[in-house]
């Protein structure tokens, strides 16, 4: 069988709504127009930050202490966001379904990273944690990649 196309979207570095909106509608519009209709597109999840922020949501944008203490690990999400998207999740998911992508192709990264607040990098940025990169063992991220695969075994027996 051909191979699909793919297109992932990683929104970690975005800390705007409305300009991730931008890019993502601007980049969705590309893809389709350039991937022929034999090809399949994914669009992957963000992956979760795991900042102690009060909201529960782990994302550096709504950390409110900025104080000089350094914590030592990163936090579990809570307040109701272990099993929900965040902000920049929600936004992919709505850019996701206004360009078309059905839900099958949405690659759940941020679904199986969200309880693995534990593996992050354990470099400090200005004295914080890094919780928004994840360590490389191929351990974390054979979840991920099951994620990936998956969708497209499944459109590959379709074809």
């Amino acid at each position: 069988p051909p191979m699909p196309g793919m297109t992932m979207a990683d929104a970690f570095k975005y800390h705007v709504n409305t300009t991730l909106n931008d890019a993502l509608q601007q980049a969705g519009k590309k893809a389709q127009q350039a991937l022929p209709a034999d090809k399949l597109g994914l669009l992957g999840e963000p992956t979760p930050q795991h900042f102690n922020a009060p909201s529960g949501t782990g994302l550096w944008g709504d950390i409110t202490d900025q104080s000089p203490g350094c914590p030592k690990e990163c936090a579990p999400l809570s307040g109701g966001w272990e099993d929900a998207p965040d902000a920049r999740a929600a936004i992919v998911r709505a850019a996701g379904a206004a360009l078309g992508f059905p839900e099958a192709p949405l690659v759940p990264v941020a679904h199986v990273l969200r309880p693995l607040h534990a593996l992050h990098l354990h470099a400090k940025q200005n004295c914080r944690v890094d919780c928004t990169h994840y360590c490389y063992h191929p351990r974390v991220w054979e979840g991920v990649l099951d994620a990936v695969y998956r969708p497209i075994a499944n459109w590959a027996r379709l074809l």
